[in-house]
């Protein structure tokens, strides 16, 4: 259903765990529906709202805000349009890279040099460069 908060009263609020607080509420909406609910944050709601909810008994679950338009305030990014950096990816090849080092250790049950990771973390980034230039043209 959906209605509008015509009168909101706030309680003490009360930690139910650690490191979360609810502030509880008895809201009256427009449409004579009253009840308890529960907000994250103190002043999440306000009188003059309009809601989308469910009420069971005497509670009342918020599903959500309505009665305003969100807008972007950018256009979202692209992941696959542009030339990207290679220095972008290098936390990645290197993680790949120690994860095949890590395997190549286990599989050999061998002591492998770290100059092997190096070198594999040196060809995973030509490779990338020779990719990203290669989607360039």
């Amino acid at each position: 259903m959906t209605s509008k908060i015509i009168s909101l009263t706030t309680e003490s609020p009360f930690s139910p765990e650690a490191g979360v607080t609810l502030y509880p509420a008895t809201i009256i909406l427009e449409n004579n529906d009253s009840g308890m609910t529960y907000m994250k944050t103190q002043g999440q709601y306000k009188e003059g709202d309009t809601i989308e909810y469910e009420k069971t008994g005497n509670k009342i679950k918020i599903k959500r805000l309505g009665g305003y338009t969100q807008t972007a305030t950018r256009e979202p990014k692209s992941f696959r349009s542009g030339v990207k950096n290679p220095e972008d990816y290098l936390g990645f090849i290197y993680g790949y890279a120690k994860d095949i080092h890590i395997a190549e250790m286990t599989i050999s049950k061998k002591v492998i040099p770290l100059d092997n990771l190096k070198r594999n973390v040196e060809e995973m980034y030509s490779h990338l460069q020779e990719v990203l230039l290669m989607n360039q043209s």
